[in-house]
């Protein structure tokens, strides 16, 4: 998108804020990348080591007819 485009999409921020914040980005591009994949490492780690109840759950469940059971 362009500035202008984000600025319509999001009428709250002015195109200095849009600006801003893309000027921030470009001089903070490696650390902002590194943490990106740090998060995204640490939720896949805690995915492995907590898994989702609700999909256990429903892995857990083979109903036949395919419908949801109650409780």
């Amino acid at each position: 998108m362009s500035a202008d485009e984000i600025v319509d999409a999001y009428p709250h921020l002015t195109l200095a804020d849009v600006y801003a914040a893309l000027a921030y980005y470009h001089d903070h591009r490696d650390d902002i990348h590194h943490d990106l994949e740090a998060g995204r490492v640490l939720a896949e780690s805690l995915k492995k080591h907590y898994p989702s109840k609700l999909q256990q759950k429903l892995r857990g469940s083979h109903v036949a007819d395919d419908s949801v059971s109650s409780g």
